[in-house]
């Protein structure tokens, strides 16, 4: 089923490239439980003691799969042929009366797997992969659809995963957010924040030459999106986002070998915030579709700020007491 949903309407998330401790901590964390499901079940370690009778209980969990998968290829195949049409946000179909139907089905499945292993590791598993890993993403999904003029109605006559089940919005969890069209920010600090470049502050430093040296290149590169987003030039845009995503896992892949290196506790935590960050970066060109006003213009460039301040701030800021044991100019690769 997954390999043919690939090949008819694949996920663009799904294409990104990833290093190779991305790729270890995908199956370590994620998808390597999963397979675990089944190794409970076959291998005689769950001897599950169902509360209905053994044919209902199947039926159900049949039932809860099939659905589940229907209503996820619905999901990823209406985004997907609908966006080639025409950008913006999709409220029909079996978007009408909840924002995450993919997210849904996926939880369905993998729930109906849960239920027929009946073993408390899964539970465990499908806690952590909902909690740490959807509900972040469905929030940075909230995020990027407020920019619409129609979000406001839609999420209040929507609901997140359940019709009935809690209107509300996690975006508001989010390190950063897109601002919806049409909402400009007061006060004179920062309309003129918004005209001036970034410029780097030795109060970003974090105490490594490498660390800090990206950091400079990364505002030069944000400075020239945001130049082009003045200037409406898509072709521009694209350029700098591009390389900016490109230097970018570049740069996530050296500070992690960095923090392994000084011993930092949460590198886990660092590669999955890091993940959360190249995803938010991806959507941002595929957002403002083929032309934007000035607004759009000031919101994104804003957007593309708070990304990298609040990366600088409340990740790599994490490492400096880390590093503070190390010279300035520590390399673990040398």
């Amino acid at each position: 089923m997954w390999l043919l949903k690939d090949m008819a309407f694949p996920d663009p998330n799904w294409q990104t490239r990833v290093t190779l401790l991305g790729g270890i901590n995908a199956f370590l964390f994620v998808l390597g439980p999963y397979w675990a499901f089944g190794w409970l079940l076959i291998s005689g370690t769950a001897r599950p003691s169902y509360p209905l009778p053994e044919g209902a209980w199947h039926c159900l969990c049949i039932s809860l799969c099939l659905f589940g998968s229907v209503l996820m290829i619905a999901a990823d195949a209406q985004k997907y042929f609908t966006l080639r049409l025409r950008r913006g946000l999709i409220t029909d179909g079996v978007h009408t009366y909840v924002r995450h139907p993919n997210y849904a089905g996926e939880m369905l499945i993998y729930a109906s797997f849960a239920l027929l292993v009946w073993h408390w590791f899964p539970a465990v598993v499908l806690a952590w992969v909902w909690l740490c890993v959807f509900a972040p993403n469905m929030a940075l999904k909230e995020a990027s659809m407020s920019r619409y003029p129609e979000w406001a109605a839609y999420r209040r006559r929507t609901w997140w995963l359940v019709p009935g089940v809690f209107q509300g919005s996690l975006a508001r969890a989010l390190p950063v957010r897109v601002l919806p069209r049409g909402h400009r920010k007061m006060g004179r600090d920062n309309n003129r924040d918004s005209d001036m470049p970034l410029q780097w502050r030795e109060q970003l430093s974090v105490g490594n030459d490498l660390i800090d040296a990206d950091h400079q290149h990364l505002i030069t590169i944000i400075n020239q999106a945001n130049n082009s987003l003045q200037a409406m030039s898509r072709a521009g845009l694209l350029r700098a986002l591009t390389e900016l995503d490109k230097y970018s896992r570049v740069h996530f892949t050296l500070e992690e070998k960095i923090a392994q290196a000084v011993g930092f506790p949460d590198l886990g935590q660092l590669h999955a915030s890091h993940m959360l960050l190249l995803e938010t970066l991806n959507q941002i060109a595929q957002q403002l579709g083929e032309q934007w006003d000035k607004a759009a213009a000031d919101h994104f460039g804003q957007f593309l700020r708070d990304w990298l301040i609040n990366h600088v701030i409340k990740e790599d800021m994490l490492l400096k007491p880390y590093l503070k044991k190390y010279s300035p100019r520590f390399d673990p690769r040398v």
